[in-house]
């Protein structure tokens, strides 16, 4: 048994038909000079063989009437890999268009929220002697620097080493187990469970608040920070949303974001901020359709995790996308601006506030 924090549990109770709460990667792979016609059938095969061992792949979410108030993982030991392992092959030509169709697709059905939480799809076909894995969890079992801390202990970089076992099916660290609950001691521990993270959560709260105040005073930042979600325009996007969802891709040099990031002082990832902009706008622009204010993006932090453990550290904040200029350098530099700025914000909060 394993208590969700309260925002892993947040994650779950959002869940909604048309707002699903599970997250994806897809990772684009080309195969071996050497492979056989044969490699991805026996990849699979070899991938489906392996135990699921590795949490929170062998947990899913208790259904019990206390977990309606305090969600809580227990170990499945039942698990149908065919469920969650499957294979898939793209449409000739099998381009970036057939790809973003079938993720698509798999991306607008949610998850079994009474099955371990999450799928893993290996997909062949695709141009160039490639093939792609697409895998989806839960977002109140992972956030983003756990999942790359997983597919990075998945992968290797040996071409010698042909595991490919799965993430799954890695041998967790060795970790104290949490203490089941005694039965006579459950309401007990369920209100010093309550207490403490409630107890955390106010502290955290009020120092939060008196930071918002200090931040809202600044006009050290006026283009972006704390205050900027006060302040968004509507637009095309501002829509009831469905279930469906709609995957591209577009595939850029990595060496030429790098040589961007040392020409201007500014990261990588504000580089695809500042390319999401310029693409947002062109959109926006053709459609009639661009408010003179600029759109904003919500920018996720993972926070450190010494414990190695599953689950969600993140926080985050909203910075200004320069759709509102056709100039690139200082639509970048603007962000780059922003980001710097609300990351030295955010470094003098603790951890409860973040």
């Amino acid at each position: 048994m394993k208590y969700l924090n309260p925002l892993d549990a947040a994650f779950v109770r959002m869940e909604s038909k048309r707002t699903p709460m599970h997250v994806a990667g897809l990772l684009v792979f080309k195969l071996p000079n050497d492979a056989p016609p044969s490699y991805l059938s026996e990849l699979y095969q070899h991938m489906r063989s392996q135990p699921v061992v590795t949490p929170p792949f062998n947990y899913r979410l208790a259904r019990t009437a206390r977990s309606r108030f305090v969600p809580y993982w227990i170990d499945d030991e039942s698990i149908d890999i065919d469920y969650h392992l499957r294979h898939s092959a793209l449409p000739h030509p099998g381009g970036e268009r057939e790809l973003g169709v079938l993720v698509s697709r798999l991306h607008s059905i949610a998850l079994d929220l009474d099955k371990p939480l999450w799928e893993c799809h290996l997909i062949e076909g695709l141009e160039n002697r490639r093939f792609a894995v697409y895998f989806k969890t839960h977002h109140a079992a992972v956030d983003g620097m756990s999942a790359l801390r997983l597919v990075n202990n998945w992968l290797s970089d040996s071409a010698a080493q042909r595991t490919g076992s799965g993430p799954w099916a890695i041998p967790p660290p060795r970790i104290a187990p949490d203490e089941p609950l005694k039965p006579r001691r459950q309401p007990r521990d369920l209100l010093r469970y309550g207490l403490h993270f409630g107890e955390e959560n106010v502290r955290g709260a009020a120092e939060l608040a008196n930071a918002i105040k200090g931040m809202f005073r600044s006009d050290s930042n006026p283009d972006g920070g704390m205050g900027s979600p006060l302040d968004t325009p509507r637009t095309l996007f501002n829509t009831r949303i469905t279930p469906h969802r709609r995957v591209a891709t577009q595939m850029f040099e990595l060496d030429r974001f790098k040589a961007l990031s040392q020409a201007t002082g500014t990261t990588i990832n504000d580089i695809c901020l500042a390319l999401s902009g310029g693409g947002i706008r062109r959109y926006l622009t053709e459609q009639g359709a661009l408010p003179d204010k600029p759109l904003l993006a919500s920018v996720p932090i993972g926070l450190p995790r010494p414990d190695g453990k599953s689950g969600n550290r993140v926080a985050g904040f909203v910075c200004p996308i320069g759709t509102d200029t056709d100039d690139p350098l200082k639509r970048l530099l603007r962000i780059h601006a922003v980001t710097q700025h609300t990351k030295e914000q955010m470094k003098t909060l603790s951890d409860a506030a973040l």
